[in-house]
């Protein structure tokens, strides 16, 4: 069974490493855009969730970030925005299994990106590939 406390320990760290990076110069982009750039670049994608140090991919493919947790679950940050203080949002893709919690329809019609609400949403795209969207305040 995964742990628990794997998870907060990753959504912890991401979160901290993300209030240490500059705001975001466009805003969040809706679940179609990231879709289609999924669709777009997904074979750039895999090469990360295989090589994540692979920096010429990552700029390729406009990865801002790659995260590997201890389960072996890959998170691509496409999108993030600190928040004054401690917190921020993320919004990218997760490649793993098992299925993530929270998995919703529709990340946009669920968030609010920019205000400090405490959320973590999933959108499925295809086989162990996943829409992300973290808050914290």
């Amino acid at each position: 069974m995964r742990s628990t406390w794997g998870v907060v320990t990753v959504m912890g760290a991401m979160l901290l490493a993300a209030s240490c990076s500059p705001s975001p110069s466009e805003p969040c982009p809706t679940d179609d855009a990231l879709i289609a750039g999924f669709e777009a670049h997904q074979e750039a994608l895999s090469k990360l969730v295989s090589n994540p140090g692979d920096e010429e991919v990552r700029a390729a493919a406009k990865v801002l970030r790659v995260v590997r947790d201890p389960d072996g679950r890959t998170w691509l940050w496409m999108w993030h925005q600190d928040f004054p203080g401690p917190g921020g949002v993320i919004k990218g893709y997760l490649n793993g299994e098992p299925p993530p919690p929270s998995l919703v329809d529709s990340i946009d019609a669920r968030s609010t990106p920019g205000s400090p609400e405490e959320k973590e949403l999933y959108r499925h795209i295809e086989r162990h590939w996943y829409l992300f969207y973290r808050s914290s305040n």
